[in-house]
């Protein structure tokens, strides 16, 4: 999810969602949760960023079973959305 992952890929094929999201991420911080013991907060340049977060990161927190242990933070500007399991 780290920025300028989906650069190369926008340059030479179509653009879809997939690109969009990706090119919204700028910043992720893995560290110590307030409420469960791992917090992710992920910040956004633009609301496609969400995509990202509920497309792809929830939904492999989930496949592996991890979402008793994590908390996920979401900031576009300064709101914040919150996915806590």
């Amino acid at each position: 999810m780290t920025k300028g992952r989906a650069r190369i890929p926008n340059e030479i094929s179509k653009p879809d969602i997939h690109q969009f999201s990706a090119l919204a991420i700028e910043r992720v911080i893995i560290g110590r949760g307030e409420k469960k013991p791992v917090r992710i907060e992920i910040q956004m340049n633009n609301a496609t960023g969400v995509f990202q977060i509920e497309q792809q990161l929830l939904q492999k927190i989930m496949d592996v079973g991890f979402q008793e242990y994590v908390e996920i933070i979401g900031k576009l500007g300064k709101e914040e959305l919150k996915y806590l399991f």
